[in-house]
């Protein structure tokens, strides 16, 4: 089993790895994280007042749908493709980006119009010795996944951690450690975090504040398995779908697993406030609504409109949800669509040359954040004003 590296030693593990050890020293402002393997130094500010500046805007590429009010980061270095987008209680929007520099990678969280609360860089360098890849962005909670001691390629160790931190907190925890050497991904919450393994598509349930304890395994009765959208942890509650919209689960302190839906039911999304889904019956393909509940007695599904894709299950087809809206990428994987929860009423936004939209990642009350990719600029993050988008489609 891996244990963390002591000592200059770790830094002799691998050339690629001296080369992060050399550049984690000479950072000023910044320290070394001491919760990780010395081979795959992570660094973190001394203080709030070394975090980097607050994440700035500046008009989308021309081109686009006319009257569409967009914006864009305004950094010169692309970004992974996975960014997580939190509203909290108050409407501020949170995001969790990776900005891929040229010689560090780079991760921020914090507010789209005010301060960073959190940021953590590694060097390029042996990138494939030492990986950290976002997860979740939730409930004041935010997680990444760390990979790799130095010693080797980062996808065959069994150094495997999960990053835990605390909106407006400079010091995160490492837990969890060695337990997920496979495939893996996390969904975290206030009060549990989920684990949701490949190739055998498990999902395990963690207590958060104490993730080193024992964890739950959540296996649904008919041997059904996980699909491709991640679970969703709401306050003491869970909620996530089968594989091949096989059905909508839940888990509660009241009743453990059971099923929320089991029709033919997938592309789950929610607030904590809506639940948004597709429903398949014979040929018709139904964008659904209720209100949040994990109680399947008291589940009120109601029609919005008719789902003009075909695909279900499919993660890049899950919805997100907020402030009484929906959307997801629409095909042929180049648009956007957008549901409003009250009335149904919908609206298409469509790529544009040198422009093609990604995922959407959330809601406030006045816009939509979504990923995008410029062939200029690469993936970057996106914001649409609602009150830009015209009267859209009615509901059918």
């Amino acid at each position: 089993m891996w244990r963390a590296s002591g000592g200059v030693a770790a830094c002799a593990l691998a050339a690629v790895a001296m080369a992060g050890c050399r550049r984690a020293e000479s950072a000023p402002g910044w320290r070394t994280f001491s919760g990780w393997s010395e081979g795959c130094p992570l660094l973190l500010p001394e203080a709030a007042s070394e975090l980097p500046a607050p994440l700035r805007w500046e008009p989308c590429a021309a081109g686009l749908k006319n009257g569409i009010a967009c914006r864009r980061l305004a950094d010169p270095r692309e970004i992974a493709r996975s960014p997580r987008f939190w509203a909290d209680p108050a409407g501020r929007a949170h995001l969790l980006v990776t900005f891929l520099g040229a010689s560090t990678r780079e991760w921020v969280v914090g507010q789209v119009d005010g301060p960073l609360e959190f940021a953590m860089r590694m060097a390029v360098s042996g990138a494939d010795h030492c990986l950290a890849t976002e997860q979740d962005l939730n409930e004041g909670r935010f997680a990444i996944r760390l990979r790799g001691d130095g010693s080797g390629p980062a996808v065959d160790s069994d150094a495997d951690a999960l990053l835990l931190g605390t909106l407006g907190h400079l010091e995160p925890a490492v837990v969890v450690r060695d337990r997920t050497p496979s495939i893996a991904s996390w969904s975290v919450g206030g009060a549990f975090l989920v684990r949701a393994t490949a190739p055998a598509r498990e999902l395990f349930l963690y207590t958060a504040n104490d993730p080193d304890g024992p964890a739950a395994a959540l296996r649904a009765a008919s041997g059904a398995l996980p699909g491709g959208g991640l679970p969703r942890a709401i306050g003491r509650r869970v909620v996530y779908e089968l594989e091949g919209g096989g059905g909508l689960m839940a888990w509660d302190e009241e009743r453990g697993l059971h099923p929320l839906a089991d029709g033919r039911d997938g592309n789950l999304g929610t607030d904590g406030k809506h639940l948004v889904w597709t429903r398949v019956e014979g040929s018709r393909r139904t964008i659904m609504a209720a209100a949040f509940t994990t109680d399947p007695a008291a589940l009120r599904a109601r029609r919005l409109r008719s789902d003009p894709d075909p695909v279900i299950g499919a993660h890049a087809m899950r919805f997100a949800v907020g402030c009484g809206y929906a959307g997801r990428n629409a095909l042929p994987l180049r648009d956007l669509l957008v549901v409003r929860i009250a009335d149904g009423v919908s609206w298409q936004l469509p790529a544009a040359p040198g422009w093609t939209w990604g995922q959407v990642l959330g809601f406030t009350c006045d816009e939509i954040f979504a990923t995008a990719f410029s062939r200029v600029s690469g993936v970057s993050i996106a914001r649409v004003r609602i009150d830009s988008l015209g009267r859209g489609r009615p509901a059918d």
